[in-house]
């Protein structure tokens, strides 16, 4: 099966989408894998063929220009290595579960990344403490 690409012009994202972990695509340039739309709003990784770079981030309409450009914020750009007015082929893909905890391990706005970190320290505790539970359950079974 091929890669399908998209052949986008990297642009400046608007002030209002930078360290929103926005990038914002036209409809019909936003295709997974299988060639489908993908809708807005989703969570994608995104990849610039040819290279090991990708980046998590929720891809957005754009209604400020024509097709045949991606706009990101300057953050995302350097971690993709790609620079403005410059055209690259990008690879998107629905991230998947993994994909979603990493996004919110490491995204740029910090009220998502406290969210994650302060569920799974509550997640690790209770698993900590179903342990004694467990063991106490069993005893009052012998």
């Amino acid at each position: 099966m091929s890669t399908i690409t998209s052949r986008l012009k990297v642009e400046v994202v608007d002030k209002i989408d930078i360290y929103s972990d926005f990038v914002r695509v036209q409809k019909f340039d936003r295709k997974n894998q299988k060639g489908e739309i993908i809708k807005e709003s989703t969570l994608c990784k995104i990849r610039v063929s040819g290279t090991s770079r990708q980046i998590y981030a929720f891809l957005r309409g754009n209604n400020n220009a024509g097709g045949g450009n991606i706009l990101i914020d300057e953050y995302l750009r350097e971690k993709l290595g790609v620079c403005t007015q410059e055209t690259y082929e990008f690879i998107f893909d629905e991230a998947s579960l993994f994909g979603i905890f990493r996004w919110s391990w490491n995204s740029t706005n910090p009220a998502y990344r406290i969210s994650l970190r302060i569920a799974l320290i509550a997640l690790i505790i209770s698993l900590i403490q179903l342990v004694p539970t467990i063991l106490n359950i069993t005893r009052s079974y012998n």
